[in-house]
């Protein structure tokens, strides 16, 4: 009796998740279909300033609020050197690279062999659910920041699954460079992608990847991240990517790479005090910088003894 209850709940959720999750695949593509921006809009209104304004690699090559849009912007600027800025065919482009990225996630979902047919369909009906609700219809409505974000997330996964593959390749020099490119592309689409980096290196670790691929993935890392921080934004002035800026690029990188690890710990002990002038003190007396370098220093001497 018992086997049965369960078998016939099972069965009820799997049928559940299956009809919930095409209800919902397809309300949100005839949402974003019928509903999607056709005109200029938002921020691509300064976007398309600059680029109607500037040479193509230098208008791909500009952050805009502090994000590089180098790859998604390609798709743009083509669009408006021989489309004449057609918003409809950069949602069809946002839209195939959406359903890309959703069908990859689905991909790899049904491809792990571990995880239950019920699991399998819930991970499906989550992962459809989660892309094309309409909380993200500021976003999947238009087809330029659609591209920004499919392509972010695409080379997420795709970076997620090549290291997935990397243990057990036939060829691991290659599938390195695959995983390394994917990460490039979504940390060039949107600036979000640049976490990717931290959390390859800590799967690696925790996959217990030789140390040559680690040093691989965190050189490339540090690279692209100098890279990005030395790419003028959309107000500078002046030329791109200029000598001493690479140079002050990778001088202040380890700096902020430290900031960054020390930062939780000065947000917490910048908490207990209650004068906000106590607070600005500790963060302007380097207290994360210290940390962080404490951090980074414990974890190379963990990290090292394991190879």
């Amino acid at each position: 009796m018992e086997w049965s209850f369960r078998a016939a709940a099972e069965l009820v959720t799997r049928i559940y998740a299956g009809v919930a999750g095409a209800v919902f695949l397809v309300s949100g593509l005839l949402y974003l279909c019928l509903g999607h921006w056709q005109v200029t809009h938002l921020d691509f209104w300064r976007i398309y300033d600059v680029c109607l304004n500037r040479s193509w690699l230098e208008s791909a090559l500009l952050k805009y609020n502090g994000h590089s849009h180098f790859f998604p912007s390609q798709l743009w600027l083509a669009d408006l050197r021989f489309c004449h800025g057609n918003m409809e065919l950069l949602f069809v482009a946002g839209l195939v690279l959406l359903g890309l990225t959703v069908a990859g996630l689905i991909v790899v979902v049904w491809g792990d062999a571990q995880i239950g047919l019920s699991s399998k369909i819930l991970a499906t009906f989550v992962i459809i659910a989660a892309n094309f609700w309409m909380g993200r219809a500021t976003t999947t409505a238009s087809g330029g920041f659609n591209c920004c974000y499919s392509l972010t997330l695409g080379g997420v996964v795709l970076a997620f699954l090549g290291l997935r593959l990397l243990p057990a390749s036939a060829h691991p020099v290659g599938l390195t460079c695959g995983i390394v490119i994917a990460a490039v592309v979504s940390s060039f689409s949107f600036a979000t992608g640049l976490a990717l980096w931290p959390t390859l290196l800590f799967l690696g670790y925790c996959m217990r990847f030789r140390l040559h691929r680690l040093v691989v993935l965190g050189l490339a890392g540090i690279v692209t991240a100098a890279v990005f921080v030395s790419l003028p934004s959309r107000e500078a002035s002046g030329g791109l990517m200029l000598g001493p800026d690479v140079a002050a690029a990778f001088i202040k990188l380890p700096g902020l790479l430290c900031r960054l690890i020390g930062s939780p710990i000065a947000h917490v002990v910048g908490a207990w005090f209650d004068d906000k002038t106590a607070r600005e003190l500790i963060d302007a007396s380097g207290f994360s910088l210290y940390i962080g370098a404490l951090g980074a220093a414990l974890s190379g001497l963990i990290v090292v003894p394991r190879w």
